[in-house]
């Protein structure tokens, strides 16, 4: 059965049926995310390319750079909306960002781009520990196991083979 808004209901998606029109923002959104995809991807490899030529401090504040300029324009005319009570937790994403930034490019620089890339895709448990710890969400058990899997993994990728 479709919504009133138009746009596809999830159980009907579910059930299999081929009639279900898919909203335009679900497409711009793979889209966007493709592209997101292949310019990181991008990034990686240029950073990668730099090693010995540059340190991984220096690509930091490069990248930094290029987006407040690429930016600029459009926090300029959100200013208003970007300050008030979010504003300390604005402040506490854009420091992440760089130590997250800071990290990915000295990895990059320092083991291979597979390594790097999979280390990388440790976030997602990052973010079950942190949502556990930080908003009182509850991990299962089996999540748990399956977190220390991940993280063993993880430390294989570091043994000397």
């Amino acid at each position: 059965m479709q919504m009133p808004d138009n746009k596809p209901d999830f159980d009907t998606l579910r059930s299999g049926r081929t009639n279900v029109l898919i909203d335009d923002t679900i497409i711009s959104g793979v889209v966007w995310a493709l592209l997101a995809g292949l310019l990181f991807g991008g990034l990686g490899i240029l950073v990668q390319q730099a090693r010995g030529h540059l340190p991984a401090t220096e690509l930091v504040f490069a990248r930094c750079v290029i987006g407040v300029v690429a930016l600029f324009p459009w926090v300029w005319r959100h200013l208003g909306t970007l300050r008030g009570p979010a504003g300390p937790l604005l402040l506490l994403r854009g420091v992440s960002g760089a130590g997250s930034m800071s990290a990915y490019f000295w990895t990059l620089q320092n083991t291979s781009y597979g390594t790097a890339v999979a280390l990388t895709l440790l976030a997602g448990i990052f973010i079950v520990v942190f949502s556990s710890l930080w908003l009182g969400e509850n991990v299962t058990l089996k999540e748990a196991g399956a977190i220390g899997v991940v993280l063993l993994g993880a430390v294989f990728l570091y043994l000397p083979e």
